[in-house]
């Protein structure tokens, strides 16, 4: 987290260090992102970086956290009505709004992209902290209910399933995102769709002898 002396600054200079950082990690990616290259686009002492932020990891974290909230604003209307939705109906809107964040952010969206696809564990962990379990946590209890009402067979396995989604949410960060950019939104959601249909219908034929 940044120290509280980032904070204590105008919003203007706020807005600079955090705007020059996004082009920073946007154009090289975290690895050969270089402090020193944006003190010197900001203005900034680099003794006065150390005073707001401990590292350049504690920037990256401060981007991405920020990048997470403003992706929650479009992440709302998933979630209203969890009670009635289906579960895979709850899944598409969650993907839909990453697709529309992905169209009105591109250079954040972006950033998250490269994030999900660095392999470095030690790294991602220490980043997310337990927002994966938590995750994982909410959708488990979300398929026990739709078990329990009749929405979801009952011998599917909560756990396994969750991490489907889970693995899922990647998948489609990492796939689909540039179709989304440089594409339609429909022809995006076209092709999750069609993946989520083999999720619910599974791919056994139905019409096989001795089933």
């Amino acid at each position: 987290m940044p120290h509280p002396t980032f904070f204590n600054l105008p919003a203007d200079k706020r807005n600079l260090i955090f705007e020059t950082a996004v082009e920073e990690f946007y154009e090289l990616g975290y690895a050969k992102a270089s402090i020193s290259r944006i003190v010197a686009k900001t203005g900034i002492a680099k003794g006065s970086f150390y005073q707001y932020f401990e590292d350049k990891k504690d920037l990256y974290k401060h981007v991405l956290e920020v990048i997470g909230r403003q992706k929650a604003d479009f992440s709302v209307a998933a979630f209203r009505d969890l009670e009635r939705n289906d579960l895979l109906q709850t899944v598409r809107e969650l993907f839909v709004s990453g697709i529309r964040f992905y169209r009105a952010h591109p250079k954040l969206a972006s950033i998250a992209g490269d994030f999900a696809k660095l392999r470095d564990p030690g790294l991602k962990r220490e980043i997310t902290g337990d927002a994966a379990a938590k995750s994982n946590a909410f959708f488990i209890r979300l398929i026990e209910r739709q078990k329990e009402s009749g929405r979801i067979a009952p011998d599917v396995d909560a756990p396994v399933l969750a991490d489907l989604i889970s693995f899922l949410s990647v998948y489609v960060a990492e796939h689909y995102a540039d179709q989304a950019l440089s594409g339609s939104e429909e022809q995006a959601m076209e092709t999750i769709d069609s993946l989520l249909r083999i999720v619910e219908n599974g791919i056994a034929a139905t019409n096989r002898s001795g089933r």
